[in-house]
């Protein structure tokens, strides 16, 4: 089941934060909308993904043959203990990439190329983010 698909859009792997383990992936402002989509996982563990995607299409990874783009998913150390989901990313020419993650949301954001939106981790001034959620998937 795909939980979110943006084929017509560029996303970028913008930001990452080894220390609180958030993932930022942006596809940028451009003459036909003027806000960025930001997507954002929290709790990242493992990721298997290329800095730049053309289209997204996310969804629940399902665990048929242990083998993935050569590689087995156990010796990549991903998992399903504790909460964590393996979320499918596909992009528009059908590859498929993985993240490791408790879940992710999708944001309308304003903010400029150099600024991110993953904001200070402790932060609880709602002006420290100015993004709007779009959805949190869990």
């Amino acid at each position: 089941m795909v939980i979110l698909s943006s084929l017509a859009n560029e996303f970028k792997l913008l930001d990452y934060s080894c220390s609180h383990r958030r993932l930022l992936i942006r596809s940028m402002r451009n003459k036909i909308r003027n806000y960025n989509i930001d997507i954002q996982f929290g709790g990242v563990k493992n990721l298997f993904i290329p800095a730049t995607l053309k289209g997204v299409e996310i969804s629940l990874y399902s665990p048929g043959p242990e083998e993935f783009n050569g590689f087995r998913i156990r010796e990549m150390e991903f998992t399903y203990e504790h909460g964590y989901k393996i979320f499918s990313i596909r992009d528009i020419g059908g590859n498929e990439y993985l993240i490791n993650a408790f879940g992710f949301g999708v944001y309308r954001c304003p903010l400029d190329i150099l600024e991110t939106s993953l904001g200070r981790y402790d932060s609880t001034d709602p002006t420290d983010y100015s993004d709007e959620e779009i959805f949190w998937y869990p």
